[in-house]
């Protein structure tokens, strides 16, 4: 996978002076692309931290869901 492009990169252009970078948005994209990462690392920290505690919680014995309440939450699952 992967390949290599060839030819010249601006045809007419002069080089980069290396001052500026080629892609003016780089350094806003640089930014949003860090905070996605700083998002994801800090959600799963949260989820290493709390998943065995929620997977030990229990209902009580007789408490019931109704069926509307499986349903409302389905829906609102798909909606995400």
């Amino acid at each position: 996978a992967g390949g290599r492009a060839s030819g010249v990169p601006n045809p007419g252009l002069a080089a980069p002076s290396g001052l500026v970078g080629p892609n003016p948005n780089a350094a806003k994209a640089q930014d949003i692309a860090d905070r996605i990462a700083r998002a994801v690392r800090a959600a799963a920290e949260a989820d290493w931290r709390y998943a065995r505690i929620l997977r030990g919680l229990k209902a009580e014995e007789g408490l019931g869901v109704p069926a509307a309440t499986w349903t409302d939450a389905a829906g609102d699952a798909a909606a995400v």
